[in-house]
């Protein structure tokens, strides 16, 4: 049995299919797993050892309308002869795009009765439920019953990973209760979730007020955040510095990790127990960290859902979110 993942991308909602990777694998062993997915969130994959290819595609190709490369993609696809293929993105374009890779079993999802076009087997999104869940959902398609208590998010450290986390706090002097900081996130392809960060201000005076070592986290995107926040505070930083996956390593070290709903956030929950995650416009109940010691600040208290399963949510609650609410959290 050949089985194609079908995803374009973001490191975050990426991680969260892990569980679905791993319970596949565990009810077919002998079958071949591909992940066919947007170069930009592929590193989140490497070294899953529930995978036996990880197929990388330009995810520019749909965000800038580009046919030839979209042509290219799908002939390489169809000379594999995929079984099965799960479209884990909620857009009728992918959905339409596993049509043409002309595979004959295909598994997606249906948020609205008309979006499911293409598909063989289509799988309701709606009521508010952790997006986790409905990734595991897709396996009733194969007859497969989801463990929804397997949730954990697989993202596979090398020992050269922990040897660089175990070096780093070596060289800086950071102890088992540094406070990981994680102020930006929100950059994918083709999209960028501003309204979901948290304001850097409010970072800058975050750090001003923790009394334990702390080491700021992130990628190339938030070197502004870093900027602003080094101005007023001195501390570790590794942001722009690190690989995703020594990113994790260092999270792994810390006591706690504090950041927006964003990839980080989804990185910080596949390593470490303890995160302490911020959101606003978008609902904890779908994306926030399942982990039992984790804890979500969320300031909205009776979200609204259209009939798209979509939350009317807006950058009004992240805004109510205050420094004291964090320490609080801390203590």
């Amino acid at each position: 049995m050949k089985i194609l993942l079908f995803k374009i991308g973001a490191i975050g909602d990426t991680l969260m299919t892990t569980p679905l990777i791993r319970q596949l694998q565990q009810a077919h062993p002998k079958a071949r797993i591909d992940y066919l997915i947007g170069k930009s969130a592929s590193q989140a994959l490497l070294n899953n050892p529930n995978i036996n290819n990880i197929i990388k595609f330009d995810e520019s190709m749909f965000f800038k309308k580009n046919p030839l490369k979209l042509i290219n993609l799908i002939a390489g696809i169809r000379e594999e002869n995929y079984d099965i293929i799960f479209v884990l993105d909620r857009h009728w374009i992918f959905n339409i795009t596993s049509r043409l890779f002309n595979i004959p079993t295909r598994i997606g999802f249906d948020r609205n009765g008309k979006e499911g076009i293409g598909l063989t087997h289509k799988i309701h999104y709606g009521r508010r439920r952790h997006d986790i869940y409905y990734y595991l959902n897709q396996l009733n398609a194969l007859n497969i019953e989801p463990n929804y208590y397997d949730t954990k998010l697989d993202l596979i450290l090398t020992k050269e990973d922990k040897n660089f986390a175990n070096k780093f706090f070596r060289i800086h002097k950071l102890t088992k209760d540094t406070i990981g900081i994680c102020p930006g996130g929100g950059d994918n392809p083709g999209q960028t979730l501003n309204a979901k960060i948290w304001n850097v201000k409010n970072y800058t005076e975050l750090v001003k007020k923790i009394k334990k070592p702390m080491l700021l986290i992130g990628g190339p995107t938030d070197k502004d955040k870093e900027e602003t926040i080094l101005k007023r505070k001195t501390l570790n930083s590794v942001i722009g510095t690190t690989t995703i996956h020594q990113s994790a390593a260092l999270m792994a070290k810390c006591d706690k990790i504090i950041c927006n709903d964003s990839g980080p956030m989804h990185m910080a929950s596949a390593v470490n127990n303890k995160v302490i995650a911020l959101f606003g416009p978008t609902d904890p109940k779908r994306l926030g960290p399942l982990n039992k010691g984790s804890k979500v600040i969320w300031k909205q208290k009776k979200p609204s859902y259209n009939n798209r399963g979509k939350y009317f949510g807006n950058r009004k609650e992240l805004n109510k979110i205050k420094v004291s609410d964090i320490l609080r959290e801390l203590r």
